[in-house]
C-alpha cells in the first residue's frame, strides 16, 4: 500500500510510462548538447531494471512456487548463520559516524550519542525517534533487510524471522543506531538553523544540496524549530508549516539514516540481483549466490563511494572508515571468539599480525565479500570459501 501511494505521488498512475517520458526527454536534451555518452546511459535497460525494484515488479515471480521454496531456503539459511550478526555489526557504529560527519556533526558526538541510544531510553524520546520515521524496525519487521539481495522472508517464516532478530538483539540494535542518528541528523538542523547556508560547513552544504535544500529552503528552517518531549531542540517534518520543505527535511533524514546504516538504494538491489526477477532460474540462482552480499555493495557504494566521489576525495574521511571500521571489526572478532568459547587469537610472529590485521579489515567490512577464509579462518557468517563466493546454500550442500 505504501509502496502504490508513494509511486502515485511521484510518477502517477502509470509509472512506467511517466519514468520512461522523463528519461525520454533529458536523453533528449543530452544528445543535443552533444553528450552522445549520457545519452545512450539513460537509455538502458538499466534503468529499467532500477525502476523495477523501485516499483515491486521484480519481485512478483514468474513461478510463485519456485519463488517460496527459494525463499524459504534463503530464510532459513539466514536463521541459521545470523545468529551472532549483532557482533558483527558492531562496525556500523563508524558508519553511521562517517555519515553524521558528512552532516556537520563531530565524529566523538557521533559515537557518544550512539553508545548513549543503546541504553534504556524514556518514552518521550522514543516517540521523537518515532516521529522522525527512524527506530521503527521493530513495527516493521525486516531488519535484516541490507544483509540480503531481496525483500525480507514471506509467509509463515516472516513471523519467525521477525522473533528470531528480536532474540539476537538485531532488532535493538538496529532501533537504537537509527534512532541515534535520527535525532541527532534532526537535532543538528535545529542547532544550526539561522546560520547563513554559506557558512555552514561545506560537507553539510553538499549533503543538503542533494535533497532540494538549498539557500531558500534553508532561509526558512529557523522559524521551524521546535521544542520536543525530552526537551531538546529539533526540526520535526511531521509538524512543520511549510508541507513542501518539510518533504525535503523528511527525505533528508530518512535516508541520511539508511546510508549510515548501509541499507541498500534501489540501484543497489538491482545490482545485487543482476536485475532478474523472482521465480524465474537466473533470478532465483543469482539471489542464492549472493544471499548476505548486499552489505557489502551498498557499503562499497554509499561508504566508501561517499568519501572517494560525493565532493572530491575526502582522505580523512576514508582514513576514519578504514582505521576505525578495522579496530571494530577486530573487537566483533573478540568477542564472537568469546562467545563460541575460543580464547582470542594471539599474534606470535610479523606473518599472524599481517593476518590478524587484514582479518579485523575484512569483518569490519573494508575488503567487500571476501571472508576471512583468505586468512585461515571462516567468514563472517559463518561459511568457508565456497559459501563465500557462490552463497551459503551452496555452502550448506559443500
Amino acid at each position: 500500500l505504501f509502496r502504490s501511494v508513494a509511486l502515485m505521488r511521484r510518477l502517477g498512475t502509470n509509472p512506467e510510462a511517466m519514468f520512461q517520458n522523463w528519461v525520454d526527454g533529458l536523453a533528449r536534451k543530452a544528445r543535443d548538447r552533444g553528450d552522445f555518452g549520457t545519452s545512450d546511459r539513460l537509455s538502458s535497460e538499466w534503468n529499467n531494471r532500477i525502476l523495477d525494484v523501485v516499483t515491486g515488479k521484480a519481485d512478483i515471480p514468474a513461478n510463485a512456487t519456485l519463488a517460496k521454496v527459494l525463499a524459504t531456503v534463503r530464510t532459513a539459511q539466514s536463521l541459521s548463520k545470523l545468529g551472532g550478526v549483532v557482533l558483527s555489526s558492531l562496525p556500523d557504529m563508524t558508519v553511521n559516524a562517517s555519515m553524521l560527519r558528512w552532516n556537520g556533526i563531530g565524529v566523538f558526538d557521533a559515537y557518544a550519542q550512539q553508545m548513549r541510544e543503546l541504553l534504556p531510553q524514556g518514552a518521550e524520546r522514543r516517540a521523537v525517534a518515532e516521529s522522525l520515521g527512524v527506530g521503527i524496525d521493530h513495527l516493521l519487521g525486516n531488519v535484516a533487510g541490507r544483509f540480503q539481495a531481496e525483500d525480507g522472508a514471506i509467509g509463515a517464516l516472516s513471523s519467525a524471522a521477525r522473533v528470531f532478530y528480536r532474540i539476537n538483539g538485531l532488532t535493538y540494535w538496529t532501533d537504537a543506531m537509527k534512532s541515534a542518528a535520527g535525532l541527532m541528523l534532526s537535532h543538528n538542523l535545529a542547532a544550526r538553523a539561522g546560520t547563513p547556508f554559506d557558512q555552514l560547513p561545506r560537507r553539510l552544504q553538499v549533503t543538503l544540496t542533494r535533497y532540494g535544500i538549498d539557500d531558500a529552503a534553508w532561509g526558512k528552517l529557523a522559524a521551524e524549530r521546535q521544542v520536543a518531549a525530552d526537551g531538546e531542540h529539533y526540526i520535526l517534518p511531521v509538524h512543520m508549516t511549510d508541507r513542501a520543505l518539510a518533504e525535503r527535511v523528511q527525505t533528508y533524514i530518512t535516508d541520511q539514516v539508511r546510508e549510515g546504516m548501509s541499507e541498500p538504494t534501489a540501484g543497489n538491489r538491482a545490482f545485487a540481483t543482476m536485475g532478474t526477477q523472482r521465480g524465474t532460474a537466473a533470478g532465483e540462482t543469482v539471489r542464492l549466490l549472493m544471499q548476505f552480499k548486499q552489505f557489502a555493495i551498498t557499503y562499497m557504494d554509499r561508504s566508501i563511494g561517499r568519501e572517494l566521489f560525493r565532493d572530491g576525495l575526502d582522505a580523512g574521511g576514508l582514513a576514519h572508515l578504514i582505521v576505525a571500521t578495522t579496530a571494530l571489526g577486530y573487537l566483533s572478532m573478540t568477542l564472537k571468539d568469546l562467545a563460541k568459547g575460543r580464547s582470542p587469537r594471539s599474534p606470535e610472529t610479523g606473518e599472524d599480525y599481517r593476518k590478524l590485521l587484514m582479518a579485523a579489515m575484512v569483518q569490519g567490512g573494508g575488503l567487500g565479500i571476501y571472508g576471512d577464509f583468505l586468512f585461515g579462518e571462516r567468514n563472517r557468517v559463518g561459511g568457508g570459501i565456497i559459501a563465500t563466493l557462490a552463497g551459503p546454500t551452496a555452502g550448506t550442500i559443500e
